[in-house]
């Protein structure tokens, strides 16, 4: 019985999901609230209307036993999403034993690249300042995003300029992981090129321009049935870091598309394709905390 319940729900779910409605969310979080994983919301990172983050507590994190943090951003296309949606994950990553903090953002068409990553880099700036005050490790921040999120998240890692505005840069990272990112593609829709354009500005948006030896680890996971974001982005940064001396690990899942590798870290799809075991296993191992 419960089986076939877990059924009727992924499949509604799936269909749900697939359409990124609230009623989606709503559904993949419903469990969030009975979860006892203690979440502090819209704690403010600046003075804007956007600038608040979310932060999921483990049972056991406390300053006397500090816990890895995950500092994640959400997908959307640049466009769209906000932390709310979001709590699955949250939750999902605090029962792992990571202090979670999930930010709001400024996003296209009210900021264009790069103004799109001042908000990221001024809320992982304060994570670095004052999440050890909730329990966090500062000194292992495991940088996390979705699609969109994945983009801006692999840019903060290796592009020092955005968190240099805040007096810190990459070194703060202790490692990225990406879920279905789109870290270096040339944009050829009007929208992706008003946002990132002109032309000649496209390579200051693409990760490879600036994978270098001080890379951060990075884990560059996909669905091998994602129609949104192609294998060349995983492509193009290998490419660039060829012949360097770079901790750069990929995996494609073969069942999984672009929702799907996200999804599989809700209730309903249960780790899917063994998503959150391999990103938990990573981050737990570029941490050192087991």
């Amino acid at each position: 019985m419960i089986k076939f319940f877990r059924n009727i729900v992924s499949t509604f779910s799936a269909l749900i999901l697939g359409a990124c409605t609230q009623a989606s969310y709503t559904a993949i979080n419903a469990p969030t609230y009975f979860d006892g994983i203690k979440r502090v919301s819209s704690v403010a990172y600046g003075d804007e209307k956007l600038q608040t983050l979310d932060i999921y507590l483990p049972k056991t994190a406390s300053q006397q036993s500090p816990k890895p943090i995950v500092f994640f951003l959400h997908g959307g296309r640049w466009t769209d999403g906000n932390k709310d949606q979001y709590k699955f994950a949250g939750s999902r990553l605090a029962e792992a034993g990571f202090v979670t903090v999930i930010p709001d953002y400024s996003k296209y068409p009210n900021v264009k690249f790069p103004e799109m990553m001042k908000d990221p880099a001024a809320a992982l700036s304060w994570v670095a300042d004052h999440a050890g005050e909730y329990g966090g490790d500062v000194e292992k921040i495991h940088v996390m995003g979705h699609s969109s999120g994945a983009h801006m998240g692999a840019i903060l890692a290796v592009d020092n300029r955005y968190l240099n505005a805040h007096e810190k840069s990459t070194d703060i990272i202790t490692s990225f992981v990406g879920l279905a990112g789109p870290y270096h593609f040339e944009p050829d829709e009007p929208d992706l090129i008003d946002m990132f354009g002109p032309q000649e500005k496209f390579p200051q948006m693409q990760v490879g321009t600036f994978i270098s030896e001080s890379a951060p680890p990075m884990y560059l996971l996909r669905g091998g049935k994602d129609t949104t974001v192609g294998q060349i982005n995983v492509d193009n940064i290998m490419a660039a870091a060829k012949g360097m001396d770079v901790n750069i690990q990929t995996k494609t899942y073969p069942k999984l598309d672009h929702i799907g590798i996200m999804s599989a870290f809700s209730w309903v799809y249960d780790d899917k394709g063994g998503v959150v075991s391999d990103v938990v296993a990573f981050m737990r191992e570029q941490s050192n905390f087991h």
